[in-house]
């Protein structure tokens, strides 16, 4: 149903204005600005040929900054002692075998 009204010849151009619209609001609500700028698509997109390019909003780069340390800090409080040591030498041996399998230093 979204294919053929993005194909309609009289309703398709207001179509892709509309997820347009919507892609703006929830990208704002996100902590992005408009820069001003359109670029193509390319190969993402056989019905959108040119998107309004995005960047997270300067005031919000250090707010996002302080959510990620806060929420590091919540998984960090998760389990026993014992519990987070098991898992942190779970990972680095995980990170470790990776590394090897890809022929990358640890």
């Amino acid at each position: 149903m979204i294919v053929a009204a993005m194909d309609d010849r009289e309703s398709g151009n207001r179509f892709r204005q509309t997820v347009g619209v919507a892609i703006r609001l929830k990208m704002e609500r996100l902590g992005w600005t408009t820069t001003g700028r359109k670029g193509s698509m390319g190969r993402f997109s056989s019905r959108f040929k040119r998107a309004e390019r995005y960047a997270r909003a300067a005031s919000q780069s250090g707010d996002y900054r302080r959510r990620a340390l806060a929420a590091m800090e919540r998984i960090a409080s998760i389990g026993t002692d014992e519990e987070r040591r098991e898992t942190g030498e779970e990972l680095m041996a995980g990170l470790r075998a990776q590394r090897a399998r890809e022929g990358r230093p640890f």
